[in-house]
């Protein structure tokens, strides 16, 4: 694999993720440069404490308080599956750097809608969701003014 991202002058245009931290370990031994990020499901110990450039985890260990510490060690959050528009809107207001979807449009919908939104107005819709007064993201139909 590095040779064919060598032989493709791609070095700065790739990131490596694996499963495996044996796996990231050796592409960080083989090209320390390179941007790497551990793929899990599970935490086993502090994840934010392994030698990877991001974390690649599943949505339900991706709590506000496991971001900030990834962020606190230079860690980027990626989170999958993310496919709902409430959990897309909850998961980027925890501070995820990125979500991992099977829905991309829907996400750049929810992205659009929310940067088309001032502080108060995400805080309210936030609001609504923890307290279960909304049970999904708020669309163009919906006058949240």
């Amino acid at each position: 694999m590095v040779e064919i991202v060598e032989a493709a002058g791609m070095e700065s245009e790739i990131v490596v993720m694996s499963l495996k931290y044996e796996g990231i370990q050796k592409i960080r031994e083989l090209r320390p440069d390179w941007t790497i990020g551990l793929l899990t499901a599970k935490a086993m110990g502090d994840l934010t404490r392994v030698d990877a450039d991001f974390l690649a985890v599943h949505a339900g260990l991706a709590t506000s308080g496991f971001i900030r510490r990834a962020h606190r060690r230079g860690k980027k959050v990626f989170v999958w599956t993310v496919n709902d528009p409430v959990e897309m809107w909850k998961t980027i207001n925890r501070g995820a750097d990125s979500l991992i979807t099977d829905e991309p449009a829907l996400a750049r919908a929810v992205l659009a809608q929310r940067a088309g939104m001032n502080a108060v107005e995400r805080l309210m819709v936030e609001l609504s969701f923890r307290f279960g007064i909304a049970s999904e993201q708020p669309g163009p139909e919906t006058d949240i003014n």
